[in-house]
């Protein structure tokens, strides 16, 4: 081999073809005279055959084995949800719909109960039957109306309304109850007439002034 043919090409230490210089990348771009000892075909290979061997895919744990890490069974039976929380005090978690870009946050009781009974009944919502916020234990789960549900709590409203009588004393029955049709709101029948009665006599003099 002529010494001008050596200038011009060059042996790959891979795949050992006698190659044009051009086909090999440049080791240095400030100094273009500099090759790399292997052809450009091989070098992508190569760098390939690395980056395969440095990814590990990620595995995502399910759903159920998310839940069962996070929580602590108590004696009552109640699978007490150890991460995050929102203001009320339900457990939550991340849930992904069919990429990691499509993702929401929901109760972890609505997903164990998906997840180890069926989907929630349209309309339904999830009453603790143990009276835990954080249990996520699909058994401790009934789904009822979401009227229903409040009844079963401990509100504010829910306590005034199983009180027997009104702020003002009389009973909570069918004689002393009026009923708006449109709403249902309860009120005391004796005393909103008591109240139309001084609101129509204030009005009758304010006309006379």
């Amino acid at each position: 081999m002529s010494p001008m043919k050596k200038l011009l090409e060059k042996p790959c230490r891979t795949c050992g073809r006698v190659l044009p210089r051009d086909a090999f990348h440049l080791a240095h771009k400030a100094r273009g005279e500099i090759r790399r000892s292997h052809c450009k075909p091989c070098a992508n290979a190569r760098r390939s055959a690395q980056l395969k061997a440095k990814y590990v895919p990620v595995v995502r744990a399910t759903l159920k084995e998310r839940i069962e890490a996070g929580v602590v069974v108590d004696g009552a039976g109640c699978w007490r949800w150890q991460r995050a929380k929102n203001g009320d005090g339900y457990g939550i978690m991340t849930v992904y719909e069919g990429s990691p870009r499509k993702k929401k946050t929901i109760g972890v009781h609505r997903v164990a109960y998906r997840e180890w009974v069926g989907p929630v009944p349209l309309g339904m919502v999830l009453d603790h039957l143990c009276r835990v916020r954080d249990c996520a234990n699909p058994k401790h789960l009934e789904p009822v109306r979401p009227g229903e549900n409040t009844l079963r709590g401990r509100s504010p409203i829910v306590l005034q309304r199983l009180e027997p009588t009104y702020a003002c004393g009389h009973p909570k029955d069918a004689q002393h109850t009026y009923v708006n049709p449109k709403t249902g709101k309860r009120n005391c029948k004796p005393c909103q007439r008591a109240a139309k009665k001084r609101w129509s006599v204030k009005m009758k003099e304010a006309r006379a002034s």
